[in-house]
């Protein structure tokens, strides 16, 4: 083989990696599982949230780079900020693709116009009080003030709960 056909066929082979490469890094996230995010999510997952604060962030099939670092920085604020209510099963945290069966409700419910965090008040007596945390997206490339608006949100709800 002479050098001008083993470069083609080198460069060939390599175009050919880079495309598998990208079919299956998108094809990973285009169906990302609603893997638990954390002891807290397991629980609510498969439970009531009827005793419980729980922090839904909520996506579609196709996450953007920004929908993925609000889903980072708000699992990153509550687990440290809430490690011990997270443990208690006081807040739960779920992760729910909308975009999938059975799952287009959350929409209504809580009035979803993109990835959204949303805060449900699960406890008995709360009213079925949620408020959807859509400052998010403003402070998404400030962590600091974002995790403090998180907190600050997560705070008032655990103690506003029950009243």
């Amino acid at each position: 083989m002479n050098p001008r056909k083993a470069l083609t066929v080198l460069l060939l082979l390599f175009v050919a990696a880079g495309i598998a490469w990208v079919g299956v890094r998108a094809s990973r996230k285009a169906a990302p599982p609603d893997a638990p995010v954390s002891a807290g999510n397991k629980a609510a997952a498969g439970a009531t949230i009827a005793n419980r604060v729980v922090v839904y962030y909520f996506h579609g099939r196709v996450r953007c780079v920004s929908c993925n670092r609000i889903e980072a920085l708000s699992n990153k604020t509550i687990e440290e900020a809430f490690a011990a209510d997270l443990s208690a099963g006081r807040i739960a945290q779920v992760v729910i693709d909308v975009d999938q069966p059975g799952n287009a409700h959350y929409v209504k419910d809580y009035a979803l116009t993109g990835s959204a965090v949303v805060l449900v008040d699960g406890r008995a007596g709360a009213g079925g009080r949620w408020k959807n945390l859509d400052q998010v997206w403003t402070l998404l490339d400030d962590a600091p003030a974002f995790s403090k608006y998180i907190r600050e949100n997560v705070s008032g709800f655990l103690a506003g709960a029950g009243k």
